[in-house]
């Protein structure tokens, strides 16, 4: 069941908690007075994504190796919600002031995760192989730029 037509019921929840998904809804302002009725007094309502180190080193070439073959990677950073703050004031919903903290943990990302997770999103699962195939080529000349001690 889609989150426009889940019944949340009122004052049910004592924390609702959307991951890597906030950004993908439709009508973020109703959606956030929605989840607003189904928390309980004192309720939270939290959202979180992961940003890899990647993403900040990688953005300028990712975006002119994809558009270079006919793929825009506009709204970047769109996922982490950069406007929620304002879109949780805008709803009137009742919500204290918005918190912001970061959680920074070590991990290990390969290269051919990085590759892999590229070829995963909406954007590029269509493409015909010969045009994934040169991007991916592309790709993976600037992470061993970038990364030369971590190719796996």
């Amino acid at each position: 069941q889609s989150v426009e037509d889940f019944a949340f019921g009122l004052e049910e929840y004592d924390l609702i908690f959307s991951y890597e998904s906030f950004h993908l809804f439709p009508k973020h302002s109703e959606l956030i007075q929605r989840l607003a009725q189904a928390l309980k007094p004192n309720g939270f309502l939290g959202i979180g994504w992961v940003m890899y180190a990647f993403d900040f080193h990688l953005k300028d070439s990712i975006n002119k190796i994809f558009t270079k073959n006919g793929i825009t990677w506009e709204n970047w950073g769109e996922w982490t919600c950069p406007d929620f703050s304002l879109l949780v004031n805008e709803s009137q919903a009742g919500f204290s002031e918005v918190q912001q903290k970061k959680i920074r943990t070590k991990t290990h990302v390969s290269t051919k995760q990085i590759l892999d997770y590229f070829f995963s999103v909406s954007k590029t699962m269509s493409l015909n192989t010969n045009i994934k195939e040169k991007i991916a080529k592309e790709l993976w000349e600037k992470l061993v730029e970038l990364y030369p001690q971590d190719i796996v």
